[in-house]
């Protein structure tokens, strides 16, 4: 019975341009703090709201994830580039705050945010907050969340709630740290979100603090820095109600230079979204956890709206909407929705395994992975964002970088980051650095490991659509997460400001330090060096006794010099002399000769190269002084018994060809002392008839030139003399209960499955067919996989006939009487 695919296709109209109403609000308190390091340290429980025991897993908001599984064609295909020198060892490597600094009990997920700073990095794990310096030191912390809001009363006091999100505002350098306070009182109960700027360079320092209310809980709330504005999603739940229904999201912004000074006429404009315009986005409920445009770097222009993304699995849509902030009249401030850019399909992941447990972590697979960062790179304008997805049922990393050039959106480069070890990644969060390199972290695990921390990443220049840095580990988990199935909402990855290159990421693993939810978080940095790029090329010129080294050098923007090692292993032993190589970004070809080598003997070689940022040697290859040169033909004319190859000698290696030819067995690497023709001497071209073969049999097939140095070989090919000459009209009833003869099979699917043959039977109803058939029993397509195998024909003499047509009978088992002749 053979599977057949069904495709089907949903078209949706145009997104309407619409734009929502703008809700001017002031900030409904504010004041000025003592410094921080001065501030005595809140020991209350957190999470009052939920929080009925010691030990509490927070309850997440989500929509419900799609089980509708569907092709995903940005998988990338290419996993590795061994010809980039990179490192792949964190630069920067310490332990950030773990379950066990929680005060009033322990907590899952944590959440972690955090932004690098010149001096410092900043982190906060849902309701904790620790400041450290660069290299890993703690200065202030580990403190509750709330311990920022000591003093500043109102009917938040008292409320470390989380949502936390910390960022550092490279333009004003300054820190901004903000966190929700959820039913405080009131009737109804009221909603705000506290933010805080730092009033200096110095996280430690004093803070410019203000309260705004809103009238729905404003959970996962993201922040996004931009020239004029603080910018803030949400998604707005009725926390009034017992089933705390999804009202809609919320797009703010809040007026950035008046917080900048402490000035408590702050206002915030505030959209609602319980109707955003547009096709399939009745209620919002397609518009669902927004993000922010979040900047680093040089800001946009002055005037320019932040763009807001969300993408949307049905559609296979990314959506962009502008809030644009008035700040002199702020009742025109718009939110407007526009435009959209068809991604790749994906599906959205459900949940992830972990190693020694049935107990799978939320995949959070409903929505883009916090930030939504944005550079300005003059001609352009990126932005970067990923989000958590599964192929084949494992976890998976879709990631996205888009550009606005003039007026235009539209994807640059996307993929899905799926390598296919049986590991799952996700959680992962992305940024760009000044150079266009993306760095991307995040965590992994499966049922043969325990959840850990993985980053990658690529350099400006490398093939678009794909992740080219090999993968590099931050921390290995060492236990599994039980009890819980929650592990996170957000992680962070910023750039350091100080040489806008430097990528810094906070992400969380499950350690041994025991108690319920051992999660621990780790901060570290990571850079991709910009070393030499290196390519050795074949030796050429090779004589009895020298040779040419050859390769090239990509200097990488340093300044390089480049040498070869030589010699007769892998230790090489000999250099050339060091060369110097410019500091351009172009590939260079570059050479230097050797000799008084021995003749017959196989030397190794590697072009090296090095800069300030590192050492990049090249890979290895080989050559033989005095070796004549010769590639085999492929080969052709296969009958029965016969076919018909060749060679052709490119080089004497400085002595004369005396004997040239093909040699053939039924095994790889044939030698000249077995079955082979003579076919002259001499350098150049020459054809060699193959005899004496038996039918439907594997050989292989080489050539060689022997001179007075030995005999030396082409590359080895394959190739099988025909079964048998089959003339039309050609029939195959299948009536054997094996393949038949010179037929073959192939599959292509690589899970094992094979073609059947005789009368199919089993089945309730049995087909309705007579005779034997071939078939494949595709019993498995109702679990979700299938069967995937070609059958192949013997060879056909189709000389005379200008056309053909090849009909085989199917029957589909699963759509009743779905038979037919194709």
């Amino acid at each position: 019975m053979l599977l057949g695919l069904l495709v089907f296709a949903v078209v949706f109209g145009p997104l309407q341009a619409s734009s929502q109403v703008a809700e001017v609000r002031n900030a409904v308190y504010a004041d000025v703090s003592i410094p921080l390091r001065d501030m005595q340290p809140v020991k209350n429980a957190f999470w009052k709201k939920w929080m009925k025991e010691k030990e509490h897993e927070i309850p997440n908001k989500f929509r419900a994830v799609s089980p509708i599984s569907v092709p995903d064609n940005a998988v990338q295909q290419e996993y590795s580039n061994g010809m980039k020198a990179v490192s792949t060892v964190p630069l920067i490597n310490f332990a950030g705050m773990t379950n066990a600094n929680n005060t009033g009990g322990r907590v899952t997920p944590p959440d972690p945010a955090g932004d690098v700073g010149p001096n410092h990095y900043v982190q906060a794990v849902n309701c904790m907050l620790q400041m450290f310096s660069k290299t890993g030191t703690s200065v202030y912390g580990p403190v509750t969340t709330s311990t920022l809001w000591s003093g500043f009363t109102g009917n938040w006091t008292g409320h470390n709630d989380g949502d936390a999100i910390v960022l550092y505002d490279e333009n004003a350098d300054r820190w901004i740290i903000s966190q929700f306070a959820v039913d405080c009182a009131g009737t109804p109960l009221t909603e705000y979100q506290l933010v805080a700027v730092s009033t200096s360079p110095d996280p430690t320092g004093s803070y410019f603090r203000y309260a705004f209310q809103f009238d729905y809980m404003p959970d996962y709330g993201k922040l996004g820095v931009w020239g004029d504005g603080y910018y803030m999603s949400m998604n707005r739940f009725n926390t009034n109600s017992a089933s705390t229904p999804f009202i809609g999201a919320g797009a703010v912004v809040m007026e950035r230079a008046k917080m900048l000074t402490g000035d408590p006429a702050a206002r915030m404009v505030y959209f609602k979204t319980e109707t955003l315009g547009g096709t399939g986005s009745s209620a919002g409920s397609n518009c669902y956890s927004m993000l922010p445009s979040d900047c680093d770097g040089t800001f946009a222009t002055a005037g320019t709206p932040n763009y807001f993304a969300y993408d949307d699995q049905a559609s296979s849509e990314l959506r962009i909407w502008a809030l644009h902030a008035d700040w002199t009249t702020p009742a025109n401030s718009t939110f407007t929705y526009t435009t959209k850019m068809t991604v790749a399909a994906f599906t959205e992941l459900g949940s992830v395994s972990q190693q020694g447990t049935t107990n799978t972590l939320d995949g959070l697979g409903d929505r883009l992975m916090f930030r939504n960062q944005y550079r300005n790179f003059g001609s352009y304008e990126s932005f970067v964002t990923c989000r958590n997805v599964t192929v084949s049922g494992v976890a998976a990393l879709r990631w996205y970088e888009y550009r606005k050039t003039g007026s235009t959106f539209a994807i640059y480069q996307q993929s899905t980051y799926a390598p296919g070890d049986g590991k799952g990644r996700w959680m992962g969060s992305i940024a760009q650095n000044a150079s266009g390199d993306i760095g991307i972290a995040y965590s992994v695990s499966s049922s043969t490991m325990y959840p850990s921390i993985y980053f990658t990443g690529r350099k400006a220049a490398d093939a678009l659509n794909t992740l080219t840095i090999p993968e590099g580990i931050i921390q290995t988990g060492t236990v599994s997460m039980t009890g819980a199935t929650r592990w996170g909402d957000y992680t962070a990855v910023n750039v350091d400001p100080s040489d806008n290159q430097t990528f810094w990421t906070t992400q969380e693993y499950v350690g041994t330090f025991g108690g319920s939810w051992p999660w621990a978080t780790k901060i570290a940095s990571f850079k991709f060096a910009n070393t030499p790029l290196i390519v050795t090329l074949d030796a050429t010129a090779i004589t009895g006794t020298s040779a040419t080294l050859n390769g090239t050098v990509n200097p990488n923007g340093n300044a390089t010099t480049y040498h070869f090692e030589w010699g007769t292993t892998i230790s090489y032993g000999t250099n050339t002399t060091a060369v110097a190589a410019g500091s351009g970004t172009s590939a260079l070809p570059v050479n230097a000769p050797i000799s008084g080598l021995t003749g017959g003997t196989t030397y190794h070689f590697r072009l090296v190269g090095v800069n300030s940022e590192g050492t990049t040697n090249g890979n290895d290859l080989t050559f033989t002084p005095g070796a004549a040169v010769v590639t085999t033909t492929a080969v052709t004319g296969i009958t029965l018994i016969a076919a018909a190859s060749g060679g052709n000698v490119t080089s004497d290696g400085g002595s004369t060809v005396t004997a040239r030819g093909v040699c053939w067995a039924t095994t790889a690497n044939p030698i000249a002392t077995g079955n082979h023709t003579t076919d002259g001497g001499g350098t150049g071209i020459f054809t060699s008839s193959i005899t004496g073969l038996t039918s439907n049999t594997v050989y292989h097939v080489r050539a060689y030139a022997t001179n007075a140095s030995g005999t030396y070989y082409g590359a080895d090919i394959q190739f099988t003399t025909l079964c048998g000459i089959y003339t039309l009209p050609f029939t195959e009833t299948f009536s054997t209960t094996s393949i038949p003869t010179c037929w073959s099979q192939v599959d292509n699917a690589g899970g094992g499955q094979v073609w059947q043959f005789g009368t199919i039977t089993g089945y309730t109803p049995n087909p309705a067919l007579t005779g034997n058939y071939a078939y494949l029993n595709s019993d498995a397509y109702g679990s979700g996989s299938s069967q995937n195998a070609d059958l192949i024909t013997p060879t056909l003499d189709m000389t005379g006939y200008s056309a053909v047509n090849l009909a085989f009978s199917h029957y589909f088992r699963f759509y009743a009487g779905s038979s037919a002749t194709l």
